[in-house]
């Protein structure tokens, strides 16, 4: 089928999704999570904290140092290993948060993040906190050993510290003094999460005790798809009230699949997400297509775009791209205009194909920029150009498209757009050789609004399926899929100064599900130096948020 046909065939497309809208209520959150801490101030004094599975001496106590109350452990028995669990609803991803004070130090102190069906002696991933008088020691149990994790210089003795987990069945995330560690060592196996639990060194060491307070547990789980189906590619955006919107590939398969493009959306800082909705269905008159790889962007007037690449998939054939195609909102998503083609000279209709990965951007002169990539006819490795539009992402127009990078027999993939506070646009391109092998990602820039672009050089980051956002600060963070090892664990990067060299900058592991099929992410900005990343989980259906903030990438 032609673009031209696809265009034709949208005006039904149109009809479809304002008949749905009006029939979509307000969406409803399942049981509502929060992110407000738990103090125990209003709980008696000398007794067990309420809701939680106490073993040995376990009380309500002053808080340490100052005014309030907490939950004290002490491990006062050679015969009793002293407990804490604190159940939470069972989900596939949760976030916990929680001050720590070790009163006594005869013993390390433990805490384990429980699952179900897990080693209930053991939890899924258990921790050991060893505090010496200036420093502190992280280790996690595998189930037949300790391993250190790393060291503090930092000391929790009669000192409060905040410690964050963000856990799934397959990976946690441990942030301490600034400093995020993760790891995929369990000590048993358990799915999904069921809550945390407090421990004491052992049933024969004594000496130790421990206080926790302000204990933070919720949900992580942005959206789960229904059995047989598969959630991919996200991307999310924060409309101007703070309302967060994420869109993402809905389909039975990664590829030979026609999919959906859903949206959910949250208004409480990601804590607690709607119920998924079509918005996209890839159905262009009688013909239903793959609408793949949504990308969600506000103009500056919140307008809202969703870009998606269309795929035929014909048994027994190769698959046919139609194209790039472009969804308007002006009603912060609740009802959605046809899709109109990007006019690109990667035509499929000419022999050509083209491909989007990364979000429209608004220049400062109201002109919106779309990136691609694919070939025209005669080429032999893939380019990356950008398409503009004068009238807000109405139309797209391939006499504006602009070459990013191409040549060198190499493939220039995926590439993203971002403007810095200076106007400067900066797009890293994802990179493989003539084989198809992922290589160094590229770094091109603009000064003239898009216009003309420089050279791509090679950086030291070897990324796939990134995303680029600008925060507050005019840093930049830098999310990515890693090529090597294959299951392509998420990893985060913030580049203070976006500007210069992108080399040499630290990276950390933010998620992993451990089985590959995984990455593409995107990260909005909740509020100044606090982020919301997403990462799905093909195997568990679920889409999830992943908290971090500033310290954690320095």
């Amino acid at each position: 089928m032609g673009t031209g046909g696809l265009r034709a065939g949208a005006i039904a497309g149109l009809v479809a999704v304002l008949c749905l809208a009006q029939l979509i209520t307000a969406p409803t959150a399942s049981a509502a999570e929060t992110a407000a801490p738990r103090t125990f101030d209003a709980e008696p004094l000398n007794q067990p904290p309420s809701g939680a599975t106490v073993q040995g001496s376990v009380a309500v106590t002053p808080r340490l140092g100052g005014t309030g109350r907490a939950v004290q452990l002490t491990d006062a028995s050679a015969s009793l290993q002293t407990k804490a669990y604190f159940p939470a609803p069972a989900v596939n991803s949760r976030h916990f948060e929680f001050d720590l004070a070790i009163t006594e130090w005869g013993s390390a102190s433990l805490f384990a993040i429980r699952g179900s069906g897990d080693n209930a002696a053991l939890g899924v991933f258990r921790f050991m906190i060893t505090a010496n008088a200036t420093s502190t020691v992280l280790s996690v149990y595998n189930g037949t050993a300790w391993q250190t994790m790393g060291t503090e210089p930092v000391s929790l003795r009669n000192t409060y510290r905040k410690i964050v987990v963000d856990a799934t069945a397959d990976l946690a995330s441990v942030t301490f003094n600034g400093n995020r560690r993760s790891t995929t060592i369990k000590a048993s196996a358990g799915s999904p999460i069921t809550g945390i639990e407090f421990v004491s060194a052992g049933t024969q060491p004594t000496g130790s005790s421990q206080q926790v307070d302000n204990l933070i547990m919720h949900s992580t789980v942005v959206a789960i798809d229904p059995a047989g189906s598969q959630i991919r590619f996200p991307d999310i955006t924060k409309l101007a009230n703070g309302t967060l919107l994420a869109v993402y590939h809905s389909a039975t398969a990664h590829t030979n699949a026609n999919g959906d493009i859903k949206l959910v959306s949250s208004t409480d800082g990601g804590v607690n997400w709607s119920s998924p909705r079509t918005i996209e269905d890839g159905t262009f008159g009688s013909a239903h297509y793959d609408a793949r790889d949504p990308k969600i962007s506000k103009l500056s007037d919140g307008t809202l775009l969703v870009s998606f690449f269309v795929t035929e998939w014909p048994a027994g054939q190769p698959s046919k791209q139609h194209g790039t195609h472009v969804i308007r909102s002006t009603d912060n998503g609740a009802t959605w205009s046809a899709p109109v083609e990007v006019d690109s000279a990667m035509d499929p209709d000419a022999g050509g194909w083209n491909g989007s990965h990364g979000a429209a951007v608004e220049l400062s002169n109201g002109d919106v920029l779309i990136p691609l990539y694919g070939r025209v006819p005669g080429d032999t490795t893939s380019r990356a150009t950008v398409v503009r539009s004068t009238d807000g992402g109405l139309t797209f127009h391939r006499s504006s498209e602009r070459i990013i990078g191409s040549g060198g027999g190499v493939n220039f993939q995926e590439p993203n757009v971002s403007v810095l506070p200076g106007g400067q646009l900066v797009s890293l391109i994802r990179m493989a050789n003539g084989s198809g092998a992922g290589i160094a990602a590229r770094l091109s820039r603009s000064t003239d609004g898009g216009q003309t672009w420089s050279t791509p050089v090679v950086t030291d980051i070897m990324a796939s399926s990134h995303h680029q956002l600008v925060t507050s600060t005019g840093a930049l963070l830098l999310t990515w899929g890693a090529i090597t090892p294959s299951t392509r664990p998420t990893y985060g990067q913030l580049i203070s100064n976006p500007a210069g060299p992108w080399d040499g900058i630290a990276e950390t592991r933010i998620y992993d599900t451990t089985r590959g099929d995984q990455a593409n992410p995107s990260s909005v900005e909740l509020s100044p130096g606090r982020y919301l990343t997403l990462g799905y989980d093909v195997s568990r259906r679920t889409l999830t948020a992943v908290f971090s903030t500033t310290a954690e990438y320095q």
